[in-house]
């Protein structure tokens, strides 16, 4: 199966605040551009749903949300498209990871996943100038939502194939970084009718 990817285009809010910190891309990155703070994410994704990434810090036991009532820590807010997303995002270091906590279907009344303390969310770090790809996430159904996991990953040779044709600076210097299910220890946590 041929899969395509989306350039994240981040939305200007979301259900909690405002989105911090992705940039879209529209074009290839010269090979001048250092990425000196900042990491472009490539994440595989198994159905269309929106998908909120935020920011948080590793802790004891997993890792925790910086989600706050008066702050987002939403740091990518977008639709996979053809099977991925593609952001660029500031780079983490130390104890820093960004996390998976929502995805939602593009249509209402549909069951979704906002994480909550507790659960398990795939989480990652992502390392000043490179390009890596951490896998795909999947989601299937829950009770009266969904569950998100780790899904079948593509290879690299295949992101490779997908970035080459528009992002052929992108294409050569994605490497892997895999994620990794965490228990996220504390959210931000509101449950939305499904």
């Amino acid at each position: 199966m041929k899969r395509r990817l989306l350039l994240a285009a981040p939305l200007p809010f979301t259900l909690s605040g405002c989105v911090v910190g992705a940039q879209t891309l529209t074009r290839d990155i010269p090979a001048a551009d250092p990425l000196a703070n900042e990491s472009i994410l490539v994440i595989g994704f198994t159905k269309r749903y929106r998908v909120h990434i935020v920011s948080g810090t590793r802790t004891p036991g997993g890792w925790a949300s910086d989600e706050t009532p008066m702050s987002s820590a939403v740091v990518v807010n977008t639709y996979p498209e053809d099977g991925y997303i593609v952001a660029r995002v500031p780079a983490t270091t130390g104890s820093r990871v960004y996390g998976l906590t929502a995805v939602m279907p593009d249509a209402a009344g549909f069951a979704h996943f906002k994480a909550c303390a507790g659960n398990m969310t795939p989480v990652f770090e992502a390392p000043a100038g490179k390009v890596i790809y951490v896998g795909a996430v999947g989601v299937s159904a829950a009770g009266k939502g969904v569950q998100v996991h780790k899904g079948a990953p593509a290879s690299l040779e295949e992101v490779r194939q997908q970035l080459a044709g528009r992002f052929p600076t992108l294409a050569a210097a994605v490497q892997p970084e895999p994620m990794r299910m965490e228990r996220l220890m504390k959210a931000l946590c509101m449950n939305f009718a499904g």
